[in-house]
């Protein structure tokens, strides 16, 4: 080929190859441009908040940042959220809410991200979850009746029977009590090693309804003190009476008939 010919060949590819590049220049920044006009005003928004919080968890200052990240997940639900909620629970040691949210990262997002970073993360938090299984106990607590009873595990209210399911619960000492009207009510300690599992079986007892008839005797009249305490007012009172009536009524005499009358000056 002429020297002439080989140098216009190269100038003709630079051209096309600019031309290519320029124009994939053109449909990235196109892409870029639509993948950012495609999310909602308040994604924005939420994505400020989620950095704060970072800063907050690099900080130390974890219920903080689990505060900014439950913002940022009511302005736009996204599951790499609920990831930084559950690592925020883990450095508290609330291994439970860790579990919660780790579990609700793995439902909602896909099952293999887009990219490398996110099938890396969802492989890290599945690994996750089974080392926070191992540290939490369950209790599988049931009871059939009678329907309408609360069921509380460490005061929270968790159902009402018929009941037959497992709770999660971190291990240590936990009460259950299932209170119900006219039953006297069930209380029980379980206390739960790491790992553990346990079945609970409760029953609720009625009350022993008694009812005691009391017959109550009207005390005799003769048997009240108040009667005694009148007729002896009485008894002294007219006994008083006919003593001053004879003393009254009748004139002293003298052996001969005369009537002696002491309050007389009358000489006889």
């Amino acid at each position: 080929m002429p020297r002439k010919c080989v140098q216009v060949f190269v100038v003709v590819v630079f051209l096309v190859g600019s031309a290519m590049s320029s124009a994939e220049a053109r449909s990235r920044s196109s892409s870029n441009s639509s993948s950012k006009t495609k999310h909602p005003p308040q994604y924005y928004q939420a994505k400020r908040i989620f950095l704060n919080g970072v800063q907050l968890f690099d900080a130390g200052s974890y219920n903080q940042a689990i505060r900014r990240f439950k913002e940022a997940l009511r302005l736009y639900d996204n599951p790499r959220i609920h990831a930084r909620i559950a690592l925020c629970y883990r450095w508290l040691g609330d291994n439970l809410k860790s579990l919660m949210h780790y579990e609700t990262f793995l439902r909602l997002g896909a099952a293999s991200g887009p990219s490398v970073a996110e099938r890396r993360l969802r492989a890290e938090v599945q690994g996750m979850v089974k080392r926070l299984l191992r540290r939490i106990s369950r209790l599988r607590v049931t009871i059939s009746r009678p329907v309408g009873a609360e069921i509380r595990i460490n005061g929270r209210r968790v159902g009402a029977p018929p009941f037959d399911r497992e709770i999660r619960l971190n291990h240590g000492q936990n009460n259950v009590t299932i209170i119900a009207k006219g039953y006297y009510p069930f209380r029980r300690d379980v206390t739960l090693k790491p790992g553990e599992k346990r079945a609970l079986r409760a029953t609720l007892v009625k009350h022993k309804v008694r009812i005691k008839v009391v017959h109550h005797r009207a005390t005799p009249l003769y048997k009240k003190w108040w009667f005694w305490t009148v007729v002896g007012v009485v008894v002294a009172g007219t006994a008083t009476g006919l003593g001053v009536g004879f003393g009254y009524g009748i004139t002293p005499r003298e052996p001969s008939g005369v009537p002696v009358y002491h309050d007389s000056f009358v000489r006889r």
